[in-house]
């Protein structure tokens, strides 16, 4: 438990913001939130819900806030869960009124290489470190995978499924597949985006599905498909000549066959976790050890990196104009 007061701004209660706020307070360290958004909206549900958690640690002191401006100069973590457009924006602003030590932004990180370069440079300047959150590799049934078994072969990593849209979801399988395998040297092969684009339901924003393909620099294969309009379930495999692992996402299982162990299925509990109890680990390794098992953004820049220009040539294609920016979030 630390004795000094780790003091926590969270920028933006919309959801996301809030399962942060929530995984926060369970903590037993010393801790001060402030929780800002524009929106009195947002405020007001989020004391609501707030008040209904039954799991508060009486160390945590949680500050509501319309603005920043009120917040003292030191900070020791700012969690930006807004959605993309102004986040590089929002990270200037913040440079410019506070020492930050550590900063978690959500993902898609920024909408284009250029925007990543551009608050990469600023945050090395400020001394500030930071992670982007794509929390699969905090999974436990994740970390255990790399403990138990043998990836040093060439390994396909496929994932399959409907009703979700590749554009705003495929980070998160371009981090579990550098994750699960440590090489964030990851290019494109090919890709069958769909033509036709739609308005996201976050307004300014849009979406497609499709399918595409990429490989790392040990030549291992991460293949993506998407249909949005399809119901069929989710599903992650990952197969070499030794192995094949079979996660049913949204069942809580996956199903394992190994040569070792002559090809026979054994069916494991495989827990896709929620995001207020791995933000509460993930606050205690900063207060602890000063890190945490979140992607570095450094990291997560080349993982980004061919996914973004992939989705410039992609837009600006389809949209007939040059698109700097990337409307996703």
């Amino acid at each position: 438990m630390s004795k000094k007061k780790f003091k926590i701004l969270i920028y933006g209660c919309g959801n996301i913001g809030f399962r942060h706020l929530q995984g926060i307070v369970k903590s037993n360290n010393n801790i001060d939130i402030y929780v800002y958004d524009k929106s009195n909206i947002a405020i007001v549900k989020a004391k609501k819900k707030l008040k209904e958690i039954s799991q508060f640690s009486n160390l945590v002191h949680v500050t509501f806030l319309n603005s920043i401006n009120i917040i003292e100069k030191n900070l020791d973590l700012v969690i930006v869960s807004t959605s993309s457009k102004e986040r590089l924006k929002i990270i200037r602003n913040l440079i410019s009124k506070f020492k930050l030590k550590f900063l978690i932004l959500e993902k898609i990180a920024f909408q284009s290489v250029y925007q990543f370069k551009q608050a990469l440079s600023l945050l090395k300047k400020n001394n500030t470190k930071a992670w982007v959150n794509c929390p699969r590799r905090l999974y436990k049934s994740y970390q255990d995978l790399i403990k138990q078994y043998d990836f040093n072969r060439e390994t396909i990593m496929m994932i399959d499924g409907g009703n979700w849209w590749l554009s705003s979801n495929l980070i998160h399988f371009l981090d579990l597949f550098a994750y699960l395998f440590g090489d964030t040297k990851i290019s494109l092969i090919n890709n069958n985006l769909n033509q036709k684009i739609i308005n996201s339901k976050r307004k300014g924003y849009m979406e497609f599905d499709g399918n595409i393909i990429f490989k790392n620099s040990k030549n291992y294969l991460l293949i993506v498909n998407a249909e949005r309009i399809s119901k069929k379930p989710l599903i992650i495999l990952i197969t070499n000549s030794n192995l094949r692992i079979h996660i049913l996402q949204y069942s809580n299982i996956a199903i394992i066959e190994s040569k070792k162990n002559n090809w026979k299925k054994t069916k494991i509990k495989f827990e896709m976790e929620e995001q207020s109890n791995l933000t509460t680990r993930i606050v205690n390794q900063l207060i602890d050890k000063k890190k945490c098992d979140l992607t570095d953004i450094n990291e997560s820049y080349n993982i980004h990196k061919g996914m973004l220009n992939t989705y410039k040539d992609h837009f600006s294609k389809i949209l007939n104009k040059d698109i700097k920016n990337c409307p996703i979030t």
